[in-house]
């Protein structure tokens, strides 16, 4: 195995698999830089990062692998300043990889065997350890580092299957907390407690929801998480007195006529929370709150497309990194800062 370049024996070849739902993952790397990473419709898994080149990001570059991908890859950023990543094999199997040194060349990493039923998820604790929640079949499981940047653990039981990926956040206390949708229409969260994960329970509201939810921080550290159904988006927030401590509304204007994919929901420049969701004309639209915290929401603008899958967003660098698949299967990325939309830059086809 060559571990000093993008070359990995890894000998997990599987059946080939649908794809759905598609949406690349975006790492921040120890300088700032974005680093973007997809699974092609080919199972090839890609990678590109921004550099002081022509057009502001690298050629696309594949990983060259012994095994087919599907589903979406995740990537944090560990306690050393290293990326890492997992991404589902077509056999059901992980892979799993870690930069050598913050912003350098990959690795293959040994995870504990496991076999996926749908896209992983990796997330940073504050203290820099990273931990991994993996659908499989009947069970959630989930394996952490021991320590910042320590050993692994063996896969351990979370309970209730989701239907989808699940996603994560931080609260204002540090504690991490999970977010998924169940096959009877209902979203699911789990909170860590100082005993352990709480297990996962409804949060209170309405049902018909569906595809992979979108949680963030408020500026004031309160959770928010927006979800797909049948109507449009909707969201939820942590409020104190309100029935099952969180409080639900809709997006002013954003109907289910309009908007159609799953969102992406951040904290942005100035502190605002903003959400990106593909529309019904293949537009990416975008929402941002009137004040930092706050209920309202401006109307919804556009980023341009045509978009045919759900959008990526990370913060880096005083710029908003957005990245979309295109109708013609391009992966497309652009940027916004305080003042200014980019326009979306194709970093080419096959996804």
């Amino acid at each position: 195995m060559n571990i000093d370049s993008d070359v990995f024996d890894t000998s997990l070849v599987g059946a080939a698999a649908g794809r759905s739902n598609f949406q690349p993952a975006i790492g921040i790397n120890h300088d700032g830089r974005a680093e973007l990473f997809a699974v092609s419709r080919s199972g090839a898994l890609r990678h590109s990062w921004r550099c002081a080149c022509r057009g502001g990001w690298s050629v696309m570059t594949t990983f060259r692998l012994r095994a087919a991908f599907t589903g979406n890859p995740s990537v944090a950023r560990d306690a050393t300043g290293r990326l890492q990543l997992v991404v589902r094999t077509r056999g059901g199997t992980l892979l799993h990889l870690r930069q050598r040194r913050p912003g350098g060349a990959w690795r293959h990493l040994v995870v504990p065997r496991v076999r996926a039923t749908a896209s992983p998820l990796l997330f940073a604790w504050p203290d820099g350890h990273l931990e991994m929640v993996v659908p499989s079949g009947h069970r959630m499981l989930h394996a952490w580092q021991r320590s910042p940047g320590g050993p692994w653990s063996g896969w351990s039981s979370l309970g209730v299957t989701i239907a989808g990926q699940v996603t994560a956040a931080v609260n204002a206390d540090g504690r991490p907390e999970l977010f998924g949708t169940t096959a009877t229409g209902h979203l699911v969260h789990d909170w860590w407690s100082s005993h352990g994960w709480s297990g996962f329970h409804p949060l209170q509201g309405p049902s018909g929801i569906g595809g992979r939810p979108a949680p963030a921080a408020n500026l004031d550290g309160r959770l928010e998480v927006a979800a797909r159904t049948g109507s449009g988006p909707l969201h939820a927030w942590q409020c104190a007195g309100c029935p099952g401590g969180w409080r639900w509304a809709g997006y002013d204007g954003l109907s289910a006529d309009l908007a159609i994919g799953n969102p992406a929901l951040l904290r942005s420049l100035s502190g605002r929370l903003t959400l990106i969701v593909t529309g019904a004309t293949g537009d990416a639209l975008r929402l941002r709150q009137i004040q930092p915290a706050g209920s309202a929401w401006e109307p919804f603008g556009s980023l341009g497309g045509p978009a045919d899958a759900d959008a990526a967003a990370q913060v880096t660098s005083g710029k908003v990194i957005v990245a979309i698949r295109s109708q013609t299967g391009s992966l497309l990325v652009g940027a916004w800062t305080a003042t200014s939309w980019s326009g979306w830059r194709s970093l080419g086809g096959g996804f």
